[in-house]
Protein backbone atom coordinates (compact mmCIF):
# COMPACT_ATOMS: atom_id res chain seq x y z
CA UNK A 1 0.00 0.00 0.00
CA UNK A 2 1.18 3.38 -0.63
CA UNK A 3 -0.12 7.14 -1.02
CA UNK A 4 0.38 10.19 0.72
CA UNK A 5 -1.85 9.46 3.17
CA UNK A 6 -1.59 5.16 3.55
CA UNK A 7 0.94 3.47 4.88
CA UNK A 8 1.22 -0.36 6.01
CA UNK A 9 1.84 -1.23 9.98
CA UNK A 10 3.12 -4.30 11.68
CA UNK A 11 3.56 -5.98 14.84
CA UNK A 12 6.60 -4.24 15.12
CA UNK A 13 5.63 -1.03 14.83
CA UNK A 14 2.02 -0.38 15.28
CA UNK A 15 2.80 0.89 18.73
CA UNK A 16 5.06 3.67 17.60
CA UNK A 17 2.93 4.21 14.81
CA UNK A 18 -0.58 3.82 15.88
CA UNK A 19 -0.33 4.22 19.38
CA UNK A 20 2.17 6.53 20.37
CA UNK A 21 1.02 9.28 17.02
CA UNK A 22 0.61 12.73 17.96
CA UNK A 23 -2.45 13.95 19.61
CA UNK A 24 -3.65 15.69 16.43
CA UNK A 25 -3.67 12.85 14.74
CA UNK A 26 -6.19 10.43 13.91
CA UNK A 27 -5.50 7.11 12.24
CA UNK A 28 -7.89 4.57 10.95
CA UNK A 29 -6.90 1.38 11.12
CA UNK A 30 -8.05 -0.82 7.76
CA UNK A 31 -7.56 -4.65 9.35
CA UNK A 32 -7.80 -6.64 5.74
CA UNK A 33 -6.57 -10.13 4.36
CA UNK A 34 -5.48 -10.28 0.23
CA UNK A 35 -7.99 -13.43 0.53
CA UNK A 36 -11.31 -11.46 1.40
CA UNK A 37 -12.98 -9.82 -1.25
CA UNK A 38 -14.70 -7.25 1.25
CA UNK A 39 -11.00 -5.92 2.15
CA UNK A 40 -10.58 -5.55 -2.10
CA UNK A 41 -13.95 -3.56 -2.19
CA UNK A 42 -13.61 -1.30 1.06
CA UNK A 43 -9.81 0.42 0.94
CA UNK A 44 -10.69 2.21 -2.18
CA UNK A 45 -13.63 3.82 -0.57
CA UNK A 46 -11.91 4.18 3.19
CA UNK A 47 -9.24 6.01 0.74
CA UNK A 48 -11.69 8.09 -1.49
CA UNK A 49 -13.53 9.24 2.17
CA UNK A 50 -9.94 10.27 4.06
CA UNK A 51 -8.76 12.18 1.20
CA UNK A 52 -11.24 14.59 1.76
CA UNK A 53 -10.19 15.18 5.25
CA UNK A 54 -7.36 17.18 6.48
CA UNK A 55 -3.41 16.07 6.66
CA UNK A 56 -3.76 14.92 10.60
CA UNK A 57 -5.64 12.10 9.30
CA UNK A 58 -3.98 8.80 8.17
CA UNK A 59 -4.93 5.01 6.83
CA UNK A 60 -3.23 2.01 8.40
CA UNK A 61 -3.37 -1.32 6.30
CA UNK A 62 -2.69 -4.09 8.63
CA UNK A 63 -2.61 -7.53 7.02
CA UNK A 64 -4.08 -10.03 9.25
CA UNK A 65 -2.46 -12.75 7.68
CA UNK A 66 1.16 -11.77 8.04
CA UNK A 67 0.50 -10.38 11.40
CA UNK A 68 -2.33 -12.34 13.29
CA UNK A 69 -1.03 -11.23 16.94
CA UNK A 70 -2.44 -7.58 16.02
CA UNK A 71 -5.79 -9.30 14.82
CA UNK A 72 -6.37 -11.14 18.23
CA UNK A 73 -4.73 -8.17 20.16
CA UNK A 74 -7.55 -5.40 19.07
CA UNK A 75 -10.47 -8.71 18.72
CA UNK A 76 -11.00 -8.42 15.11
CA UNK A 77 -13.37 -11.22 14.54
CA UNK A 78 -14.26 -10.41 10.89
CA UNK A 79 -12.00 -8.99 7.70
CA UNK A 80 -12.27 -6.11 6.75
CA UNK A 81 -12.83 -4.58 10.31
CA UNK A 82 -11.98 -0.98 10.32
CA UNK A 83 -10.84 0.71 14.06
CA UNK A 84 -10.10 4.56 14.52
CA UNK A 85 -7.71 5.62 16.73
CA UNK A 86 -6.78 8.83 18.18
CA UNK A 87 -4.36 9.47 21.71
CA UNK A 88 -3.71 6.08 21.68
CA UNK A 89 -7.18 4.74 22.15
CA UNK A 90 -9.84 3.18 19.88
CA UNK A 91 -12.75 5.98 19.25
CA UNK A 92 -14.82 4.36 16.59
CA UNK A 93 -15.20 1.29 14.64
CA UNK A 94 -17.00 -1.13 12.20
CA UNK A 95 -17.13 -4.56 10.03
CA UNK A 96 -17.49 -5.23 7.29
CA UNK A 97 -17.82 -3.58 3.65
CA UNK A 98 -19.77 -0.26 3.54
CA UNK A 99 -21.01 2.21 0.60
CA UNK A 100 -18.83 5.61 0.59
CA UNK A 101 -22.16 7.36 2.34
CA UNK A 102 -22.43 4.88 4.81
CA UNK A 103 -18.30 5.02 5.30
CA UNK A 104 -18.22 8.96 5.63
CA UNK A 105 -21.24 8.70 8.33
CA UNK A 106 -19.31 5.99 10.58
CA UNK A 107 -16.20 8.51 10.46
CA UNK A 108 -17.79 11.47 10.39
CA UNK A 109 -16.69 12.78 14.32
CA UNK A 110 -13.27 12.02 13.94
CA UNK A 111 -12.38 13.11 10.05
CA UNK A 112 -11.47 16.55 10.10
CA UNK A 113 -12.44 18.41 6.72
CA UNK A 114 -10.50 19.84 4.19
CA UNK A 115 -13.70 21.68 3.28
CA UNK A 116 -14.38 23.24 6.76
CA UNK A 117 -10.72 24.68 6.56
CA UNK A 118 -10.91 26.01 3.31
CA UNK A 119 -14.51 27.78 4.07
CA UNK A 120 -12.79 28.95 7.34
CA UNK A 121 -9.98 30.27 5.64
CA UNK A 122 -12.03 31.44 3.25
CA UNK A 123 -14.66 33.86 5.30
CA UNK A 124 -11.44 35.12 7.67
CA UNK A 125 -10.00 36.50 4.29
CA UNK A 126 -13.18 37.50 2.92
CA UNK A 127 -13.84 39.94 5.82
CA UNK A 128 -10.56 41.18 5.17
CA UNK A 129 -11.02 42.23 1.71
CA UNK A 130 -8.68 39.42 0.21
CA UNK A 131 -12.07 38.66 -1.91
CA UNK A 132 -9.79 37.09 -4.81
CA UNK A 133 -7.97 34.37 -2.35
CA UNK A 134 -10.96 33.44 -0.19
CA UNK A 135 -12.66 32.86 -3.82
CA UNK A 136 -10.09 30.82 -4.49
CA UNK A 137 -10.69 28.70 -1.24
CA UNK A 138 -14.46 28.31 -1.77
CA UNK A 139 -13.86 26.88 -5.53
CA UNK A 140 -11.55 24.21 -3.38
CA UNK A 141 -14.61 23.39 -0.89
CA UNK A 142 -16.72 23.48 -3.65
CA UNK A 143 -14.74 21.10 -6.13
CA UNK A 144 -14.75 18.37 -3.10
CA UNK A 145 -18.48 18.90 -2.30
CA UNK A 146 -20.72 21.11 -4.76
CA UNK A 147 -23.35 21.30 -2.45
CA UNK A 148 -21.66 22.76 0.56
CA UNK A 149 -23.79 25.37 2.27
CA UNK A 150 -20.84 27.19 3.56
CA UNK A 151 -18.52 27.65 0.32
CA UNK A 152 -21.33 28.10 -1.51
CA UNK A 153 -22.62 31.33 1.19
CA UNK A 154 -19.07 32.13 1.04
CA UNK A 155 -18.67 32.47 -2.28
CA UNK A 156 -22.09 34.08 -2.78
CA UNK A 157 -20.72 36.64 -0.65
CA UNK A 158 -18.13 37.42 -2.78
CA UNK A 159 -19.96 37.43 -5.72
CA UNK A 160 -22.40 39.97 -4.63
CA UNK A 161 -19.14 41.93 -3.88
CA UNK A 162 -17.65 42.09 -6.87
CA UNK A 163 -21.15 42.50 -8.38
CA UNK A 164 -21.21 38.80 -10.16
CA UNK A 165 -25.32 38.57 -9.21
CA UNK A 166 -26.02 35.75 -11.69
CA UNK A 167 -23.12 34.02 -10.18
CA UNK A 168 -24.16 34.72 -6.73
CA UNK A 169 -27.74 33.94 -7.48
CA UNK A 170 -26.56 30.41 -9.09
CA UNK A 171 -24.20 29.33 -6.00
CA UNK A 172 -27.33 29.69 -3.19
CA UNK A 173 -29.61 27.67 -5.58
CA UNK A 174 -27.83 24.19 -3.45
CA UNK A 175 -28.88 25.05 -0.26
CA UNK A 176 -32.02 23.84 0.28
CA UNK A 177 -34.84 24.01 2.75
CA UNK A 178 -33.29 21.07 4.62
CA UNK A 179 -29.88 23.34 5.66
CA UNK A 180 -29.22 25.18 8.31
CA UNK A 181 -27.95 27.94 6.31
CA UNK A 182 -30.86 28.33 4.19
CA UNK A 183 -32.53 31.58 6.20
CA UNK A 184 -29.04 32.80 5.53
CA UNK A 185 -29.49 31.92 2.10
CA UNK A 186 -32.53 33.37 1.61
CA UNK A 187 -31.49 36.81 2.85
CA UNK A 188 -28.33 36.55 0.62
CA UNK A 189 -30.94 36.15 -2.37
CA UNK A 190 -32.85 39.21 -1.06
CA UNK A 191 -29.54 41.28 -1.28
CA UNK A 192 -29.12 39.69 -4.99
CA UNK A 193 -32.54 41.03 -6.16
CA UNK A 194 -31.55 44.68 -4.20
CA UNK A 195 -28.39 44.87 -5.49
CA UNK A 196 -29.97 43.81 -9.22
CA UNK A 197 -32.65 46.51 -8.87
CA UNK A 198 -29.42 48.91 -8.15
CA UNK A 199 -27.40 47.89 -11.44
CA UNK A 200 -30.86 48.62 -13.23
CA UNK A 201 -31.00 52.30 -11.95
CA UNK A 202 -27.31 52.80 -12.97
CA UNK A 203 -25.58 51.52 -9.93
CA UNK A 204 -24.81 53.02 -6.49
CA UNK A 205 -23.05 56.62 -7.68
CA UNK A 206 -25.56 57.53 -10.05
CA UNK A 207 -28.17 56.63 -7.52
CA UNK A 208 -26.85 58.86 -5.26
CA UNK A 209 -26.56 61.44 -7.33
CA UNK A 210 -29.77 61.52 -8.55
CA UNK A 211 -31.14 61.46 -4.72
CA UNK A 212 -28.70 64.02 -4.13
CA UNK A 213 -30.29 66.33 -6.82
CA UNK A 214 -33.86 65.29 -5.56
CA UNK A 215 -34.31 64.82 -2.14
CA UNK A 216 -38.20 64.56 -1.75
CA UNK A 217 -38.28 61.70 -4.87
CA UNK A 218 -39.04 58.36 -3.22
CA UNK A 219 -37.71 56.62 -6.08
CA UNK A 220 -34.75 58.20 -5.74
CA UNK A 221 -34.62 57.53 -2.81
CA UNK A 222 -35.61 54.07 -2.79
CA UNK A 223 -33.15 53.08 -5.85
CA UNK A 224 -30.39 54.31 -3.38
CA UNK A 225 -31.37 52.38 -0.70
CA UNK A 226 -31.08 49.49 -3.28
CA UNK A 227 -27.71 50.41 -3.55
CA UNK A 228 -26.82 51.02 -0.05
CA UNK A 229 -28.41 47.23 1.23
CA UNK A 230 -26.79 45.68 -1.96
CA UNK A 231 -23.11 47.00 -0.29
CA UNK A 232 -23.73 45.78 3.11
CA UNK A 233 -24.85 49.33 4.72
CA UNK A 234 -27.68 47.75 6.18
CA UNK A 235 -28.42 50.07 8.66
CA UNK A 236 -28.10 53.12 6.36
CA UNK A 237 -30.43 51.23 3.81
CA UNK A 238 -33.29 50.88 6.30
CA UNK A 239 -33.13 54.36 7.31
CA UNK A 240 -33.86 55.32 4.15
CA UNK A 241 -36.41 52.66 3.66
CA UNK A 242 -38.10 53.90 6.55
CA UNK A 243 -38.03 57.33 5.28
CA UNK A 244 -40.20 56.44 2.50
CA UNK A 245 -42.32 54.63 4.28
CA UNK A 246 -42.72 57.49 6.53
CA UNK A 247 -43.53 59.24 3.64
CA UNK A 248 -45.98 56.65 2.04
CA UNK A 249 -46.79 53.38 3.76
CA UNK A 250 -47.57 51.55 0.57
CA UNK A 251 -45.00 52.71 -1.55
CA UNK A 252 -44.76 51.08 -5.10
CA UNK A 253 -47.06 49.28 -3.66
CA UNK A 254 -45.20 47.38 -0.75
CA UNK A 255 -41.83 47.17 -2.53
CA UNK A 256 -40.39 49.35 0.90
CA UNK A 257 -41.87 47.12 3.42
CA UNK A 258 -40.19 43.99 1.14
CA UNK A 259 -37.08 45.58 1.05
CA UNK A 260 -37.01 46.06 4.56
CA UNK A 261 -38.07 42.28 5.60
CA UNK A 262 -35.06 40.84 2.78
CA UNK A 263 -32.69 43.30 5.20
CA UNK A 264 -33.77 41.65 8.06
CA UNK A 265 -33.99 38.29 6.78
CA UNK A 266 -30.07 38.84 5.76
CA UNK A 267 -29.62 40.25 9.30
CA UNK A 268 -30.64 36.98 10.88
CA UNK A 269 -33.60 36.60 13.60
CA UNK A 270 -31.53 37.73 16.96
CA UNK A 271 -29.66 40.45 14.54
CA UNK A 272 -29.55 43.81 17.01
CA UNK A 273 -29.73 46.05 14.51
CA UNK A 274 -32.67 44.53 13.16
CA UNK A 275 -34.41 44.18 16.12
CA UNK A 276 -34.33 47.75 17.09
CA UNK A 277 -35.44 48.57 13.14
CA UNK A 278 -38.51 46.03 13.66
CA UNK A 279 -39.86 48.30 16.71
CA UNK A 280 -39.12 51.66 14.53
CA UNK A 281 -40.84 50.06 11.76
CA UNK A 282 -43.77 49.44 13.56
CA UNK A 283 -44.11 52.49 14.83
CA UNK A 284 -43.97 53.77 11.17
CA UNK A 285 -46.43 51.34 10.14
CA UNK A 286 -49.03 51.46 12.97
Amino acid sequence: MGGDLTFDVTDADFDELVLKASPEQVIVVDFWAPWCESSGQLTPVLEKVLSSADATVMLAMANVDENPSLANRFHVVGIPTVKVFHGGEIVAEFVGAHQEEEVRALLACWLPSKIERFVADGDALREAGGLKMADELYGKALKLDPNHAGANLGAAQVSLQKGELDRAEALLGPVGEESEAYDRAQGLLGQVGLARHCQEKGGAKACAERLAGDPNNLDFRYDHACCLAAAGRHQEALDEMLLILAENKDYQPGAAKDAVVRIFTLLGAKNPVADEYRRRLATVLY
